[in-house]
């Protein structure tokens, strides 16, 4: 058995364990095994567990709450500015003058999921936040018994929330197509070449280059010519699925998902790509994200007696309507 670490220990253990962070005298599987032990003397039986429920959740909240927005770094932040604030502060992003100083209209999220288009008439940008979370069946004892690791565990919990964040942004990006300019948007039924090189081109007026930001399914719709394909395309879709590049533009997938089990109903309209500019005059990030406070975790027990963790997390964000990033939209995606 380890020696008893106080709760400050055993979060700083907990985030090494998930980021499996070892120190070169130790294995991954000792590091496991200790934090194991810790829960383990925090609910050795039932009643101890209802009595340190709270040290537990917190514990596992101090992680989801340093993972989560690296998180969403990772997978939007090049075209998202995402930040931070405690409970109750305002988060406010400044905005830098661009090209033809057209920033003049936000799209952004309210509580309830309405999407409003605002004017915008500053020089910066405050971003509420409110409540989103889901709920995820896991059985705790599955950890303390040796059958999930703490990593699978965080993971499950942490699930939910992300594709609740991912679902916002997209929307709000979605919610702009009506307002930009007809230069900078395309509908058709079919995947245009001559229409995305048309964008691609309008972004690359106000960027060194573009990135093109897609689901799966979009990017699998986008061919490139085939008398200029190369092997690295061919190896691209034969390995991938999609290009990784078109028209000298990266490619990146917007991770996919579905609303529940039963693979029916997906998180992310398939139909959208975005074309956002890199670099040059369009260095501001048309996305800004904010996670507010801390996550909160609650235990919900169900009719049959079975276990839920519920857990939420303030977050809001919004999108700059602006004269230089594309959507285009290929209706014959489902």
């Amino acid at each position: 058995m380890s020696k008893i670490m106080n709760k400050e220990e055993v979060k700083q253990l907990a985030l090494a364990v998930y980021n499996k962070q070892v120190p070169s005298n130790f294995s991954f599987e000792d590091m496991e095994g200790s934090l194991r032990d810790q829960f383990r003397a925090l609910a050795p039986d039932y009643n101890s567990y209802r009595r340190n429920a709270l040290d537990i959740f917190e514990i596992i909240q101090s992680v989801i709450d340093q993972v989560l927005p690296n998180r969403i770094r990772s997978v939007i932040g090049m075209f998202a500015d995402v930040k931070e604030v405690a409970q109750g502060q305002r988060a406010r992003f400044t905005l830098k003058r661009g090209k033809g100083n057209m920033r003049r209209f936000i799209t952004r999220v309210a509580l309830g999921g309405v999407y409003e288009r605002v004017r915008l008439d500053t020089d910066y940008i405050d971003v509420a936040a409110y409540a989103m979370g889901g709920s995820v069946y896991i059985e705790f004892e599955q950890f303390l018994d040796g059958s999930m690791d703490f990593a699978e565990l965080t993971d499950l919990i942490i699930y939910y929330t992300e594709d609740e964040i991912y679902r916002a942004v997209y929307n709000a990006l979605v919610g702009t197509f009506s307002a930009l300019p007809a230069a900078n948007k395309y509908t058709g039924n079919a995947f245009s070449a001559t229409d995305m090189k048309r964008l691609i081109t309008t972004a690359r007026a106000y960027g060194g280059n573009a990135t093109i930001f897609a689901t799966p399914e979009f990017a699998a719709s986008i061919l490139p010519d085939v008398s200029y394909a190369s092997i690295t395309d061919k190896e691209d879709l034969r390995n991938l699925g999609y290009v990784g590049r078109y028209y000298g533009c990266p490619v990146i997938i917007l991770p996919q998902s579905f609303e529940n089990e039963q693979n029916l109903v997906k998180v992310f309209n398939p139909q959208y790509a975005f074309i956002i500019p890199t670099g040059g005059s369009a260095d501001e990030k048309i996305v800004k994200v904010v996670f507010e406070g801390q996550s909160v975790i609650n235990e919900v027990q169900n009719a049959d007696q079975s276990k839920e963790f519920s857990v939420y997390k303030k977050f809001g964000t919004a999108v700059l309507n602006t004269n230089y990033y594309c959507i285009i939209q290929n209706t014959s995606l489902t």
